[in-house]
């Protein structure tokens, strides 16, 4: 988690083209993720996928999905709110 905080806060953050949609149908918008990142913690291990690993990142009531595509890039690839 403090890759992740310390990136967000350098601005090296990228959301896939796809993600928008995922975080409109869930109702969540950029501000939801970033207050995900910088207060949820990560409590599975992640998953590889292809050769990148997926970290989730949680909260009470939401998640959000991301990747490290560079050493200094966090992409986000996904998210949803907790039912």
């Amino acid at each position: 988690m403090e890759r992740v905080r310390t990136l967000l806060d350098q601005g090296y953050m990228l959301y896939t083209d796809r993600v928008w949609a995922v975080f409109e149908r869930s109702r969540m918008s950029s501000l939801d993720v970033e207050n995900v990142l910088r207060c949820g913690d990560i409590e599975q291990e992640p998953k590889l996928d292809g050769d990148t690993y997926r970290y989730f990142v949680e909260t009470q009531r939401m998640c959000v999905v991301v990747s490290f595509p560079e050493e200094k890039v966090i992409q986000v690839v996904g998210g949803w709110r907790k039912q």
